[in-house]
């Protein structure tokens, strides 16, 4: 089903409008419908232009077509739609000893965790050091610079 732009040539921006659909060659994909050709206006159109697209959940007014018309040229590009599949195939992977290995679990943890312990432990005392010089530095700064 085509979209319906509803217009009127007495306004300027309808105007507007249908020179830019002209000019992109947008005819075709539009049914154009002059208020004043029409002998009763649908009640949902209260201005113009208005733009009806069966796949909105409500009418486009003004500015709201103009800007529906510029981005129109990124509907449907293949480079932005993503084909999603009802199935997944299953990637068939092969166990390999590196990946995979069959030991004792908890060793692997503890030693993970102690790691982690030892250099947190380490950085820790680092940083405190850092702090203490960086205060003694400062301290004997602000010494001298009351003496002065």
């Amino acid at each position: 089903m085509k979209k319906i732009i509803f217009y009127s040539n007495d306004c300027e921006y309808c105007n507007k409008l249908l020179e830019y659909i002209n000019k992109y060659n947008l005819n075709d994909t539009f049914k154009l419908v002059d208020i004043k050709s029409i002998k009763k206006i649908p009640e949902s159109i209260t201005t113009v232009p208005t733009l009806i697209d069966p796949n909105l959940n409500q009418p486009l007014l003004n500015k709201q077509v103009f800007e529906y018309l510029v981005n129109f040229k990124y509907f449907n590009n293949p480079t932005n739609n993503i084909n999603f599949t009802s199935t997944i195939e299953n990637p068939k992977i092969i166990n390999d000893s590196k990946a995979f290995q069959n030991i004792n679990n908890n060793m692997i943890i503890n030693e993970t965790v102690d790691f982690y312990n030892n250099n947190h432990d380490n950085m820790l005392n680092n940083m405190k050091t850092s702090r203490n010089i960086q205060t003694t530095k400062l301290s004997l700064l602000l010494r001298n610079k009351k003496l002065n």
